[in-house]
């Protein structure tokens, strides 16, 4: 870059006389970037135990991140439960009420504009499957809605549609609020299952569609995974209180009691978790497997972060280490004697005079244009002195003459 000699000596002058009054040139303002925290990631599983079915909900879907991470106000919320075998919630062929009702009361409280539990029932008597179950008046108290559909008579209610990720189920009718929910959540029981040993919330899926025939006709585990990329679980709260651990799905058979609640936004990882109460795993299920081979979820546990948590308890801080005064002894070499010093008194210090302030120097006058420069000027003889000054001087006068040689 070419600079004019009149530009250098305006520079140069610029800077000579922001030294002498001491104020240097500003530099451009660069705003500090500041270091937001982060929100925690939420774990994959939530296992929540020990409270009541509503409390394990709750706290459940509050460490998964609260409700507010699935369900905007003014959304319409669809629930797949399952109530199809009309038993109250001591058989554990059906999700408990209270654990449905609890999800229905969550959604509403998050500005949800309608909240609707389905389920396709294979009870006969729709009206006598809903109210042994409970699950009406549970729902409806919660400012939710129920849509039982028994198996005929209700055909305009399904809707036919392809599957364009299915392997082997291609077209299938589904409930229409399925298809048309902003969100679906996942809240089955978890129990045995005599065709593929377990229903959780992937097998829970056949429950929105009304030709469930075809999945048993053909390859059913292959079918589960299908549909499941159809319609997606966006929460899935599975309701372990009270399990069915033989003679499922029906019944009645064994009920065994972990008193627990699973929740995740991954339906593959939660009936991964969920089959460890039955001591199996998730590739022990052949839908399970499907559903990972279709891209659906993780089911190995060891890959995945799960969070236990007990309504109304805070998980306990790690402790602090405590310090110890004493200093942790140095192990003495077998056959060593050690030697210790020999305590020494500390040296007196003599105590100095006091000193007698000495007078101010006076201030130097420099000649001809520079006087009393540096009198106006501390901070610049402060940091300079006299021999400063006067180089600093010399140095303006040669590069002035310097560049009139020129």
């Amino acid at each position: 870059m070419h600079i004019s000699r009149r530009e250098f000596i305006k520079a140069t002058s610029t800077m000579l006389a922001a030294l002498y009054t001491g104020q240097a040139p500003r530099l451009p303002y660069t705003a500090p970037r500041l270091s937001l925290p982060q929100a925690p990631t939420p774990p994959d599983v939530v296992v929540a135990t020990k409270g009541t079915p509503a409390e394990l909900v709750k706290a459940a879907v509050a460490a998964l991140g609260g409700i507010g991470r699935f369900v905007q106000p003014g959304q319409t919320v669809v629930i797949k439960a399952n109530f199809s075998w009309g038993n109250p919630p001591e058989r554990a062929t059906d999700t408990n009420p209270e654990v449905v009702a609890t999800v229905v009361g969550l959604c509403r409280a998050a500005g949800a504009r309608r909240v609707l539990v389905v389920d396709h029932v294979l009870n006969r008597d729709l009206t006598a499957c809903l109210e042994r179950t409970g699950l009406r008046r549970a729902v409806e108290a919660a400012g939710g809605e129920v849509l039982g559909l028994p198996e005929s008579g209700q055909e305009g209610r399904y809707q036919e549609t392809n599957v364009p990720k299915g392997q082997r189920l291609k077209r299938c009718r589904v409930i229409r609020e399925v298809l048309e929910a902003d969100v679906f959540i996942n809240v089955p029981i978890a129990k045995d299952h005599s065709a593929t040993r377990l229903t959780l919330s992937l097998k829970n899926l056949m429950g929105v569609v009304l030709d469930r025939g075809t999945f048993h006709s053909t390859d059913l585990d292959q079918c589960i995974a299908d549909i499941n990329t159809l319609v997606r679980s966006h929460l899935v709260i599975i309701d372990a209180f009270r399990i069915l651990t033989t003679n499922g799905p029906g019944g009645w058979g064994k009920v065994e009691t972990p008193w627990q609640v699973i929740a995740s936004a991954d339906p593959v990882a939660a009936d991964a978790y969920a089959a460890t109460l039955f001591k199996l795993t998730g590739a022990d299920i052949g839908h399970i497997r499907r559903a990972k081979a279709a891209g659906l979820g993780e089911y190995d546990l060891s890959k995945l972060t799960v969070q236990l948590v007990t309504p109304g308890v805070t998980p306990s801080p790690q402790a602090t280490p405590v310090i110890s005064a004493t200093p942790t002894p140095i192990p003495t070499p077998t056959g060593v004697r050690p030697s210790v010093p020999t305590a020494r008194p500390s040296p007196t210090t003599p105590r100095l005079p006091t000193p007698t302030p000495l007078p101010p120097l006076p201030t130097p006058t420099l000649p001809g244009s520079w006087t009393g420069m540096a009198t106006d000027n501390t901070v610049l003889a402060s940091l300079l002195g006299l021999p400063g000054l006067a180089m600093l001087a010399a140095l303006a006068w040669l590069l002035n003459r310097r560049l009139r040689q020129h």
